[in-house]
């Protein structure tokens, strides 16, 4: 019985992760409970901050959501008309964000029109600047813990809380 018990727990790990890669989600096949679902693949969202980024490079304005419950992004393009959103789950854009942990928004701090990233770090705040090309998206980190200068005084990291 212990024998078996222990070979489970070595195998178990493998086999969940043999299921994982085996069965992804198809994005495509329509979700309805009468009528279809909208965004019925994005996942839910439990404690989000929003931010907006022209993830696409179309002139309009995209949602970055960042779920402070599991530290997840998602984004989302704008379809929708001048004066009216519509948005699409777009999980494509996701992994072009560094891995973020707490909090995370987009703020252009350098006014050169492209939305900066911050996110906290070790009670920080890490700085990332939005470098993106022409056709895509890509942050660079500027700085791991932002200081601020007292009168008189040395460099003094910000404190900023991961909640």
């Amino acid at each position: 019985m212990k024998r078996s018990l222990l070979l489970l727990c070595l195998i178990f790990p493998f086999l969940q992760t043999s299921a994982q890669l085996q069965f992804g989600f198809n994005t495509t096949i329509p979700v309805t409970d009468g009528t279809a679902l909208e965004l019925p693949w994005a996942g839910g969202i439990d404690f989000a901050l929003y931010s907006q980024i022209d993830l696409n490079k179309d002139g309009r304005l995209d949602l970055f959501v960042f779920d402070r419950h599991n530290n997840r992004v998602s984004t989302y393009i704008n379809n929708g008309t001048s004066g009216s959103h519509c948005w699409e789950y777009a999980p494509e854009y996701e992994s072009s964000f560094p891995p973020l942990i707490g909090w995370a928004f987009l703020y252009d701090y350098n006014l050169d029109g492209k939305p900066d990233l911050f996110t906290n770090y070790r009670s920080g705040i890490m700085q990332y600047k939005n470098d993106s090309p022409v056709n895509g998206l890509h942050f660079t980190m500027v700085d791991s813990m932002m200081d601020e200068h007292l009168p008189g005084g040395n460099p003094s990291n910000i404190l900023a809380s991961s909640f």
